[in-house]
C-alpha cells in the first residue's frame, strides 16, 4: 500500500479513477492530495445546543454540545466559520472546530430578520475579509460592511429597492456579494467600488420552475438547477453578467453542497462524493445518509424524491433546526477523531 501510494499521488484524477477500478484492495488508497481541496461537514444546530456533525464521505455522525449557540440563528458559513445572530440581534463571527468566538459591534440600526441578510468573504482573521448586512427597506437599500479592525459599521444607504427571498440569501464570492431576489433578479454589492446593482440570470424555459442557486469555484459563478420539471439536477457555467453558458455535465473531482445560501461548489479530498450533489436532508433516523444526486449516473440517492424543490422550500421553512455546511479543517478533524474515541 505504501508503494501504491506514492504511485497515486502522482496521479490525475482521471488516471486514480482508472487505478481504483482495478481491484478492491486498490480501491483503499486514498485520492491524492489536490491543491485547493477541501472536506465538508453538515452541521445540524437544534434548539437546544446540541449540534451533530455529519461526514457525507463516511455516512458518520458525531454529536457534539454547543450551550454557546443555542437558540441563535445561522446567517453564513466560509473558511470553517459561522456568522451567527443571536436574539437579541447582535451578531458574531464563531469557529467549531476551536470554539473561538469573534463578537461583532452593534450595527445601531433597526434590523429586521426577514428584511436582512448577511454574509462575509473570508475568515474574519484575515486581512482581506468584509463582512456586508444587506437591509432591504420600503423605498432604499442599506448595505452595511465591517473589515477586521473596524470598531464600527459602515453604512451606505441607495435609493433603489430591492426584495430579496428568504430561500436564497447573501453569498460572496471574492470581494463581490450577489443576492438572489424574486423574479430571477440578482442584486450585486461590490465591496472595493461601494457600489450596488441589479443583474438577472438569463436562463431558457427548460428551467422555468426549478430552484436556483449560485455558486461559484475558482473565482468562476455557476448556476445550479434543480426541481421543477427537471428530472436531474442542471449545473450552468454564468458570466459575470450572469447570462447563461454552458452546461457542466460532469463534475469530474467536485462536489456540490446546496445550502440556504447557495450551493458551495468544492474540490473534494474524498472519492465517495466526488461528482455528486449532496443535499442537506436525511432520510433515515439515524441521520447518516444525506440525499444526494449523482452526476454520472444522473439519479437521486438513496431515492429520488417527488418532488425536491418543495423538500428544500418545506426545510428552509422549519425553524426548529438549522442546517449549514462547513469546511473541515484540521481542527475540525482532530474533534471529530476525539469524539468518536471517547464514545468507544
Amino acid at each position: 500500500m505504501d508503494v501504491l501510494g506514492e504511485i497515486v499521488s502522482r496521479l490525475s484524477h482521471k488516471d486514480y479513477v482508472r487505478c481504483t477500478a482495478v481491484c478492491r484492495s486498490w480501491r483503499q488508497c486514498p485520492p491524492p492530495p489536490r491543491p485547493g481541496a477541501r472536506s465538508m461537514r453538515l452541521f445540524m444546530l437544534p434548539e437546544n445546543g446540541e449540534c451533530r456533525i455529519i461526514d457525507p464521505s463516511r455516512n458518520a455522525v458525531i454529536h457534539v454540545d454547543f450551550p454557546e449557540l443555542a437558540g441563535v440563528d445561522v446567517l453564513s458559513s466560509k473558511a470553517g466559520w459561522l456568522l451567527l445572530r443571536r436574539t437579541d440581534l447582535s451578531l458574531f463571527f464563531f469557529r467549531p472546530s476551536t470554539r473561538t468566538c469573534i463578537h461583532l459591534p452593534p450595527t445601531n440600526r433597526v434590523l429586521y430578520p426577514q428584511n436582512c441578510t448577511a454574509a462575509f468573504s473570508a475568515a474574519p482573521t484575515a486581512p482581506d475579509c468584509v463582512a456586508v448586512i444587506l437591509n432591504c427597506l420600503l423605498g432604499r437599500t442599506e448595505v452595511l460592511t465591517w473589515r477586521p479592525g473596524d470598531d464600527r459599521w459602515t453604512v451606505r444607504i441607495f435609493a433603489e429597492t430591492f426584495v430579496f427571498t428568504r430561500i436564497y440569501e447573501l453569498f460572496a464570492c471574492g470581494h463581490v456579494f450577489y443576492c438572489q431576489g424574486y423574479d430571477l433578479r440578482v442584486c450585486v454589492f461590490d465591496s472595493r467600488e461601494s457600489t450596488l446593482r441589479e443583474a438577472e440570470v438569463i436562463r431558457d424555459f427548460t428551467y422555468a420552475d426549478c430552484e436556483t442557486y449560485l455558486t461559484e469555484f475558482e473565482g468562476e459563478l455557476h448556476v445550479v438547477f434543480i426541481g421543477g420539471c427537471c428530472t436531474r439536477v442542471c449545473v450552468h457555467r454564468v458570466d459575470s453578467s450572469l447570462t447563461l453558458k454552458e452546461e457542466v455535465r460532469s463534475l469530474e473531482d467536485r462536489t456540490i453542497y446546496v445550502g440556504r445560501w447557495m450551493a458551495d461548489m468544492v474540490r473534494s479530498t474524498e472519492g465517495q462524493v466526488m461528482n455528486k450533489v449532496y443535499f442537506p436532508i436525511t432520510l433515515t433516523r439515524s441521520d447518516k445518509y444525506l440525499q444526494h444526486f449523482s452526476m454520472k449516473t444522473e439519479k437521486y440517492y438513496p431515492n429520488r424524491p417527488l418532488n425536491m424543490r418543495k423538500k428544500l422550500r418545506t426545510m428552509w421553512d422549519d425553524r426548529m433546526e438549522h442546517r449549514v455546511w462547513i469546511e473541515a479543517d484540521k481542527s475540525m478533524l482532530d474533534l471529530e477523531e476525539s469524539m468518536s474515541s471517547s464514545r468507544h
